[in-house]
């Protein structure tokens, strides 16, 4: 890989994809129905409280292959564009704070917040006019979106799948 990339005639495919919805779902159709498939419900339910089961239910039943081999590999009117930048990997909720204004005591901020005997938290609010306070509390992930707020220990961020998975929850 050093030798291609040195060589300067070849580009390294960095895994970052642009399309329409249009283009990708109809590569999706020729190279992966099956996927498709497994998907409309899912999105029938879309904006409804089944949507996360829906959702579950039809990536349970998903081939696991990359988009790569699958799709890209195999489809028409593909191109490449060189670019010179940097890649983050947002991963997971303790990757945005990178991101985000830190205080002095370590709190990752986005919106209104007011903190007292507060620190190390992180906290995101989709719209930057939300308030949220906190008091002395620590290693809180806290994330605001709409009607909805996850408040978690950051130690247990792996389990908001379980979380989300369970039936009595309508994240």
């Amino acid at each position: 890989a050093r030798e291609y990339l040195g060589s300067g005639r070849h580009l390294w495919n960095s895994g970052v994809f642009v399309w329409t919805a249009e283009a990708i779902l109809r590569e999706m159709d020729n190279h992966l129905p099956g996927h498709l498939e497994h998907l409309e419900p899912a999105m029938a339910a879309l904006d409804t409280p089944q949507w996360l089961l829906a959702l579950a239910d039809a990536f349970g039943k998903l081939e696991r292959i990359s988009i790569d081999f699958a799709v890209m590999e195999k489809a028409e009117n593909v191109h490449c564009a060189t670019g010179d930048f940097t890649w983050q990997d947002l991963g997971g909720w303790l990757a945005m704070r990178d991101f985000l204004p830190v205080d002095s005591e370590g709190n990752h901020v986005r919106g209104q917040v007011h903190t007292l005997a507060a620190r190390d938290n992180l906290v995101f609010c989709r719209e930057a006019q939300e308030t949220v306070a906190l008091l002395g509390v620590e290693n809180l992930v806290v994330v605001r979106a709409g009607d909805r707020t996850l408040v978690a220990h950051r130690d247990h961020l792996e389990d908001i799948k379980k979380l989300i998975l369970s039936e009595t929850c309508t994240l």
